[in-house]
């Protein structure tokens, strides 16, 4: 539509253009600041994460302390043969059995394999490391490799209490001190290099002396006895 631009227009349609001009004008301020503050809280925002650390979240339960405060809850899960019992793994982390049968363990226990446990023992699924185990709540001990009370009683009521100044002696030993008189005092006998001599607690004593009358000599030699005969007899 055409139109004259050196006509006069009313005041009135001026002002009305003017109050659009300036409504338009503030629309466009108010998204050009919502438009910069979006680009800043963008700005700010983090980078898609697997982990709460990765969000700079580090006051956070981390997954395994989690599974282990699950682990911590124990739920009751029925009674169970032990040929049935489940894999543990974290769908029954924290589930409780109670064992229909006599049972052994095996390497899903945490106690290890080979224990023995009778009918009605309960075991739990619990977290170790990065796995899962089951672990014995209740049910049998094998107290076999400890003594009874009344065994250690027994052998106590056999032992000799410790006294300073005394010891135990032998059999043997018990017999020679009985061979010793009352009041006897022990004598210390040694060989002396005198001859006739002994030496008694270290002092020299004569214990037999030769006579006087003894012929001291050389001994002959069989050769010389006979000799000796063949001279007088021929």
């Amino acid at each position: 539509m055409a139109y004259d631009e050196t006509k006069l227009t009313r005041l009135s349609a001026l002002k009305a253009l003017a109050q659009r001009a300036k409504t338009e004008f503030a629309a466009a301020s108010a998204l050009s600041a919502l438009e910069t503050k979006t680009t800043q809280g963008l700005s700010q925002k983090a980078d898609k994460a697997a982990t709460l650390a990765g969000y700079g979240i580090g006051d956070a339960y981390t997954k395994d302390q989690v599974d282990g405060k699950l682990s911590a809850v124990y739920k009751p899960a029925g009674s169970i043969a032990f040929s049935s019992l489940p894999s543990p793994a974290q769908e029954v982390l924290g589930s409780v059995y109670s064992i229909t049968d006599s049972f052994t363990t095996d390497v899903r226990f945490l106690e290890g394999a080979n224990k023995k446990h009778p009918a009605g023992t309960n075991v739990v699924v619990v977290k170790e490391g990065s796995g899962y185990k089951f672990d014995v709540l209740a049910g049998f001990v094998d107290l076999s490799p400890f003594a009874k009370t009344g065994d250690v009683n027994a052998q106590l009521a056999k032992k000799v209490n410790v006294e300073a100044g005394k010891r135990l002696i032998t059999d043997a030993e018990a017999a020679k001190l009985a061979g010793i008189a009352a009041g006897a005092t022990a004598t210390r006998v040694e060989r002396s290099a005198v001859n006739g001599n002994v030496k008694v607690n270290g002092a020299e004593v004569t214990v037999y002396t030769l006579p006087g009358d003894v012929v001291k000599g050389a001994i002959a030699a069989d050769g010389e006895v006979t000799q000796m005969l063949t001279a007088v007899f021929g």
